[in-house]
């Protein structure tokens, strides 16, 4: 495994990481003052090595031992790019914008493109990049998966985090994070039937973990759950 290898091996395992993340509360008048942003409040998502946080672990793939974080990532990548498969975290972030304009007033939103590198994610970095704005940023992974008890059948976790920061003192004003497993209890699909017709049922799991996050996410932003 070369050194770029160990880097998208490390950089996913923190994606991973930030799913565990300590959330950070805002109060309501913290909230309020969301109005009175000055321009428009930029939104990001971040890729690491051009993956997007999809995972793809086979059976097979888990029993290459210390190769499997590296192999589960490169098919996800993999599959990204043969089916087309937009950043998960698009629909995260398109429904929470849109509770923050229809919940909290705040409309001035401007989606930056393209994503930057998870290695850029500190508001350090961020401010030499994008100077005195504030910035909401958007990560997650996705891991494709087979059941222990049926290796042939496979469900999908679903793990995002969402953070608002205040660049010009470098502040993260809130965090948030959402996790859901995503399944067919009935049917149990195999790998083959994920990636079937350019992987259609595989992008409706990941629209219905993109819902959950986002609802998740607004419950927390807003002081709804913890």
């Amino acid at each position: 495994m070369n050194s770029s290898h160990l880097r998208l091996y490390g950089l996913v395992a923190l994606a991973l990481l930030h799913g565990c993340a300590t959330n950070v509360s805002m109060t309501d008048a913290e909230r309020t003052k969301l109005k009175g942003t000055n321009g428009p409040i930029q939104t990001l998502l971040y890729t690491s090595l051009g993956s997007n946080g999809l995972a793809v672990t086979t059976y097979s793939t888990a029993m290459t031992g210390l190769g499997a974080a590296y192999l589960s990532v490169k098919n996800g990548k993999e599959w990204t790019q043969e089916h087309n498969i937009p950043h998960p975290m698009i629909g995260v972030r398109d429904r929470f914008v849109g509770k923050l304009k229809s919940d909290l007033g705040v409309y001035s939103f401007k989606n930056l493109d393209p994503t930057l590198d998870i290695g850029e994610e500190s508001p350090e970095k961020l401010k030499e990049r994008l100077g005195n704005s504030m910035v909401l940023d958007f990560t997650g992974t996705y891991r494709v998966i087979y059941y222990i008890a049926s290796a042939s059948k496979y469900h999908m976790y679903f793990n995002g985090r969402a953070r608002l920061i205040r660049l010009d003192d470098r502040k993260i004003m809130w965090v948030g994070n959402c996790r859901t497993d995503i399944e067919d209890p009935d049917n149990k699909p195999g790998i083959d039937d994920l990636s079937a017709n350019r992987a259609t049922l595989l992008k409706q799991w990941l629209g219905l973990g993109a819902a959950e996050c986002s609802k998740q996410l607004t419950d927390q932003f807003f002081g709804r759950s913890t």
